[in-house]
């Protein structure tokens, strides 16, 4: 038996057992080790790279090209997208950990391996997310534009890195890349358009923005070209029509429009005189007529008719054709003609005779009857007139007439009026004599007022009776519209006039029946008890909505801004526009309200056109006196905030606003020093001094001067009240009454703020919240821990594969 061998002393210590190298193992063959492993970072602690291995190659020899690949991807910053500061953080915690050579690593250098990549991610995204993203914008000067229009595009709102711009119109056009964010383009079919741009940044990212657009068809153009007025050559008082000729020198059709007529007298005091629609479509190249209404020139000479197309639908672009001028020469109105007739020329007695003066000529505004007994009117509007004789005999009756201009006229009738008619009987007999009614053309819901004369032809005195009216209508029914009685006892040869009202409440032709019933004593003669009256019932007339106008000042100074108010107007008003009086107005607008300054004095007429739903128009009038200049107030100063506005005119809440303060001196000193208060009264009664400002400069009679305040900040929203007072005016005022003035001042809510770019507070919070996670586990994967005891035994002769995980990913 061969006895072992002693163990050598030496190296392998005690007990035969080669310990193990506190140094670095021997080299591995690249054959052997995984290829898949990241090779060691820094500076080589193992043998040299060309210390031949077990198989006769060295170890650079041994790197395979895959490998090299596989390392080269493991590389910080190739398998993820970190910054500059996450590499950085990075390698200085790679460097701060315990060396981890390629035979293995402690659990803890695991745990430090994953945290590295956990710290490394967290913050390579802190400055990275406070980059500018990109993000495309798109807008165009006009979202309608008309077929052929160019149409500018803007892209410049952009955010980002920018490197260029392509734009797609949506009609199959589009451009190259640009470095413009501007392009133009004009689209040749109407339609629906959506445009887009794309953007791309100087890394390749794209964005895209989109806006729509209707192109239009080409726009009409209505244009007057040729008026002609009935009768040709007017007098003042006549009734005039206008003939308009309209052409349409348009692309396309127009559907629809509005005419307005206006007079020009040789005063040069303008007068709307009507306002007419357009019914029909008019083609292009077509031509139409329209009429306008009946209108009356009251002042002889040279007038200008004014003709004014509007509203044309679909919307011109070229409307500097649309106003033409026609010359009208207005002779002086004729005399009044008037005319006289009577019911009936040979009354009796009592009997109501009617006299009518309507028939008369030449723009009649007031009637004078006398009755030729003694008896007459006064000047009154109505052209008829009722009266009844006491005295038998021959008279002559007479009407005279005047005009708008004063003239007069005078017509004549000759009545014979004849003793009252021998009774019919002893008995009563009470007849229906005459009736009349007012209006005698009614409309349908019109009040009728009904006067009817009962007579009595009898021998005696009835003391009572009954009188009923029965309204006749066009389909034969009748209704009792009055049922009357005697007031008092009627004496034989006597007359009583009884009234009533009802109204009319059918269209058509109608017959009023008076019968008398009930007389007592009673009658013996009843033939003539039945009166009957026909009229005629219009139809009603369609409401038309009832303009009103009025002003802050009928007698406002030159400069001196006025306010007409049509808020007062009746009816769904939905349009106002504005004339005011001096070659000046306002298109159709949806406020009420409206404000004007006159520059030369004299008299002014203003009307204002209510329109409403429907599209049914009313006006009103009210006329001004502009004065001059005021005089003085006085021989001292008078100092005055005469107007003031802010700006911006609607701030919202935190904007600056600055108020512009004109203050003017009427009074007949110079004024040397002054101070005006500005204080802001809040929406809640606060009252806030916003600024006391001196007098800038001297300020001379009849001067005016303007004083901003400093910018103050919009703090609180609603309906606030700047009010300027004006104090301490150096020399001594003597009148101070229009030392304080307000002006009203809508603060709005602040908008909403919305960052256009960068990182948001709540983005902020997430980013550091997120980081102080990832810190937390890398500290506690850092936190060493307790390894179990590992068994006694003799190590395996093959050094274990602990080397640690790729800290990159390979693909």
């Amino acid at each position: 038996m061969r006895s072992r061998r002693a163990p050598r002393a030496g190296p392998r210590g005690r007990g035969g057992s080669p310990p193990r190298r506190r140094g670095r193992p021997p080299p591995r063959c690249a054959s052997r080790r995984p290829v898949a492993r990241a090779p060691p970072r820094g500076p080589s602690r193992g043998p040299p790279s060309d210390s031949p291995c077990r198989h006769g190659r060295s170890r650079s020899e041994g790197r395979t090209s895959s490998s090299r690949k596989r390392a080269h991807r493991s590389e910080p910053g190739r398998g993820i997208k970190t910054s500059s500061a996450g590499a950085n953080l990075y390698g200085a915690l790679r460097e701060s950990l315990p060396s981890v050579d390629r035979w293995g690593a402690s659990p803890a250098a695991r745990r430090a391996g994953v945290a590295v990549i956990v710290l490394a991610l967290a913050f390579g995204f802190l400055p990275t997310a406070g980059a500018h993203p990109l993000v495309a914008a798109l807008t165009v000067d006009d979202l309608t534009p008309y077929v052929d229009e160019i149409v500018h595009f803007d892209a410049s709102a952009t955010t980002g890195d920018v490197a260029a711009y392509r734009f797609f119109f949506g009609d199959g056009t589009q451009t190259d890349w640009q470095k413009s964010p501007f392009a133009e383009h004009a689209y040749a079919e109407p339609g629906i358009r959506i445009a887009t741009v794309l953007v791309s940044d100087r890394r390749g990212r794209l964005d895209t923005a989109s806006v729509q657009l209707e192109v239009r068809p080409p726009p009409p153009d209505l244009v007057p070209i040729a008026a002609t007025a009935e009768p040709a050559e007017p007098r003042v008082g006549d009734e005039m029509r206008l003939a308009i000729a309209l052409m349409n020198v348009g692309e396309s059709a127009a559907l629809g429009a509005a005419i307005s007529v206006a007079d020009i007298p040789p005063s040069g005091e303008k007068t709307f005189v009507d306002t007419r629609g357009m019914e029909q479509p008019v083609e292009p190249g077509a031509t139409v007529v329209v009429f306008t209404g009946a209108f009356v020139l009251d002042e002889a000479g040279r007038h200008t008719i004014r003709i004014v197309v509007f509203d044309v639908v679909p919307a011109e672009r070229e409307t500097g054709n649309n106003a033409l001028d026609l010359g009208v020469e207005v002779g002086p109105a004729p005399p009044p003609v008037a005319s006289l007739i009577v019911d009936d020329t040979s009354p009796f007695r009592g009997q109501w005779v009617t006299f009518d003066a309507s028939s008369s000529e030449g723009g009649i505004v007031a009637y004078r009857f006398d009755f030729g007994d003694g008896h007459g009117t006064d000047w009154q509007e109505s052209p008829t007139a009722r009266h009844a004789y006491g005295e038998a005999g021959q008279v002559m009756a007479s009407v005279t007439v005047r005009d708008a201009w004063d003239a007069t006229d005078r017509a004549s009738v000759e009545l014979l009026v004849r003793s009252t008619p021998p009774p019919t009987g002893d008995a009563p007999d009470l007849a229906p004599a005459a009736a009349r009614i007012d209006p005698p053309e009614p409309r349908v819901d019109d009040p009728i007022r009904l006067a009817i004369a009962i007579v009595n032809r009898g021998g005696s005195a009835a003391s009572t009776a009954s009188i009923d009216v029965f309204d006749v209508g066009p389909s034969g029914s009748a209704n009792l519209v009055a049922n009357l009685g005697l007031a008092e006892p009627l004496d034989a040869g006597g007359a009583t006039v009884l009234l009533a009202t009802f109204r009319a409440v059918e269209e058509g032709a109608h017959t009023l029946q008076i019968v008398v019933y009930g007389v007592v004593p009673s009658e013996d003669f009843t033939s003539d008890n039945l009166l009957e009256v026909p009229f005629v019932v219009a139809p009603a007339l369609v409401s038309r909505p009832l303009a009103s106008l009025t002003v802050d000042d009928t007698r406002p100074f030159v400069g001196e801004v006025v306010r007409f108010n049509a808020s007062a107007s009746e009816g769904r008003v939905v349009a106002y526009r504005f004339d005011f009086g001096d070659g000046n107005g306002t298109d159709w607008q949806e406020a009420p309200v409206a404000d004007h300054a006159y520059r030369q004095p004299g008299p002014k007429t203003a009307h204002v056109v209510v329109r409403d739903e429907r599209g049914l128009e009313s006006s009103a009038l009210v006329t001004l006196v502009v004065r001059p200049w005021p005089p003085t107030t006085g021989p001292a100063p008078d100092l005055a905030p005469v107007a003031a506005a802010a700006e911006p005119a609607a701030p919202r809440v935190g904007d600056t606003v600055t108020l512009a303060i004109a203050i003017a001196n009427h009074g007949g000193a110079t004024a040397l020093a002054g101070a005006i208060d500005v204080i802001d009264m809040g929406p809640r009664g606060e009252e806030l001094v916003r600024e006391v400002v001196a007098l800038p400069e001297p300020l001379a009679p009849g001067s005016t001067t303007i004083i901003l305040t400093k910018p103050f900040q919009a703090s609180v929203e609603g309906a606030h009240r700047i009010r300027v007072i004006v104090r301490d005016v150096v020399p001594f005022e003597e009148f101070t009454e229009n030392n304080i003035r307000e002006v009203p001042l809508e603060v709005e809510p602040a908008p909403s703020v919305v960052p256009a770019g960068g990182i948001s507070t709540p983005l902020v919070v997430l980013i550091i919240a997120l980081a102080t996670g990832a810190a937390l586990v890398a500290i506690l994967l850092l936190r060493p821990r307790p390894e179990a005891p590992a068994p006694l035994e003799p190590p395996s002769h093959v050094p274990p594969d602990r080397s640690p995980p790729p800290l990159w990913p390979l693909a």
